[in-house]
């Protein structure tokens, strides 16, 4: 056993510095590989943005990866080519980083950084930096490592082919995805938004993550951060603003898909600035905020103790009709 214990000690200390960035980068390649690819298995075809997030995510990772395990096998046989890679893996985890720190999760009540990937990558601020950051520590120390110079054209040859198989698999299986949601099309609403109406058939897509109501539908658009199963009645109620008379609609954030999708216009399409955090995915990105003004006009028309206080708010802002969920 001792003798056992020595060699393999002597073994570990014989790599030196080369070596064990090396067997770093094999670790980090299976463990990102793996891991991508367990997010996508579990994709969900609505709502669309998140399937966005989840390809692209995984598709950065999975490059970073698939670098890595060439790193590995080719580390010592060209230097200047290793760096490249490493610069490169470096870039893509900077991209990850800004790209997912425009939709974070709001509150991050436990750090559990080796999980979140799995939940659409719904990040906070402090688990993202801790993630990134361990993505990037095997590639500055490629970098700054100094392995042998030579030349290898059939190992950029591999590299080249290996993102090229990687980027066309990911497109293939997104399209894929992309057509199993079009089965479930019923409805496109009028609107240049692009808002459209899902059945929600257990048969095509798992549906267990939409709660135990018994929805029916699930609305969706082309813009905006959200999406969100509904229910018949909300179906029904949604069909009956698209024959009435054009006014705005006072009701909470979470509606906004809802009434715009009937063709009229909500109070509030947002959270404001002063209460992002109670969103579950704010995007710096590309949302718009409403003022702090309307979104306390509306929430004291709903909190409201007299009629006459309502009618004033309601007024304010030209609403002819008010929309909730029977299920709120």
């Amino acid at each position: 056993m001792d003798s056992y214990g020595v060699i393999f000690i002597n073994k570990i200390k014989g790599l030196g510095f080369n070596g064990f960035v090396s067997i770093l980068h094999l670790v980090y390649a299976l463990w990102l590989v793996s891991t991508a690819l367990r997010v996508l298995a579990n994709v969900h075809v609505v709502p669309w943005y998140v399937m966005d997030i989840i390809f692209i995510s995984s598709g950065i990772l999975l490059l970073i990866g698939i670098s890595s395990l060439v790193m590995f096998f080719n580390f010592v046989k060209s230097a200047q080519i290793q760096r490249i890679l490493a610069s490169s893996n470096i870039v893509l985890t900077l991209a990850f980083f800004w790209y997912l720190s425009q939709i974070l999760i709001s509150g991050e009540s436990q750090i559990t950084v080796f999980d979140k990937p799995f939940n659409s990558y719904g990040f906070g601020i402090i688990s993202l930096i801790i993630f990134t950051t361990i993505l990037a520590v095997p590639n500055i120390m490629a970098f700054f490592s100094k392995p042998i110079e030579e030349k290898n054209k059939r190992f950029i040859a591999a590299v080249v082919l290996a993102f090229i198989v990687s980027l066309t698999s990911l497109g293939v299986y997104y399209t894929y995805l992309g057509n199993q949601r079009e089965v479930l099309l019923i409805e496109e609403m009028p609107g240049d938004a692009g808002y459209r109406l899902y059945g929600l058939d257990q048969n095509v897509i798992d549906t267990s993550s939409f709660g135990p109501f018994e929805y029916q539908y699930f609305l969706d658009s082309n813009s905006g951060t959200t999406g969100h199963p509904i229910t018949a009645g909300a179906y029904e109620a949604i069909q009956f603003l698209q024959g009435e008379e054009s006014g705005s609609v006072l009701g909470w954030w979470d509606y906004e898909l809802d009434i715009k999708a009937s063709g009229k216009e909500p109070v509030i399409a947002y959270a404001s600035e002063e209460i992002k955090w109670s969103v579950g995915r704010p995007s710096e990105l590309y949302d718009t905020f409403e003022s702090n003004e309307k979104v306390m006009d509306v929430s004291r028309f709903f909190t409201a103790t007299s009629e006459e206080t309502a009618s004033d708010i309601a007024g304010k802002y030209g609403a002819r009709y008010v929309y909730i969920s029977r299920d709120r």
